[in-house]
């Protein structure tokens, strides 16, 4: 799958860290806060979305992102990159292989999942 985001032009990771990053600023949370009550440890929340400030950071997982967006109080979309709207009824997307695209579903599926485990 193409790894940009449009017109942000960075990773999904990097947006989606930024959108947290964002959530937890408007609440005026200290990253412990957002740590304790994503159910994550501070070290691992840190390297998610501190990335600008950190050279070896990783790519976030959905369980992480469900986590953190329980704990905001948001849905998974609102830590997507803005350039889709959380109001938005279709996407277009762009994969370069049938890998990819299976990938994607593959991961789609897995979210999708890991939603119903938390209702």
């Amino acid at each position: 799958m193409t790894q940009h985001s449009g017109t942000f032009g960075m990773s999904p990771s990097d947006a989606v860290a930024r959108q947290v990053q964002l959530l937890r600023q408007r609440r005026n949370w200290s990253y412990s806060r957002l740590a304790n009550r994503a159910g994550i440890s501070f070290d691992v929340l840190i390297n998610l979305i501190a990335r600008t400030d950190i050279k070896h950071h990783r790519d976030i997982t959905i369980d992480e992102m469900v986590k953190l967006a329980k704990a905001l109080d948001v849905s998974v979309i609102h830590l997507l990159p803005q350039a889709v709207s959380p109001d938005a009824t279709s996407v277009e997307l762009t994969f370069e292989n049938q890998h990819d695209l299976e990938n994607f579903l593959w991961q789609i599926q897995r979210l999708a999942d890991r939603l119903r485990a938390f209702s």
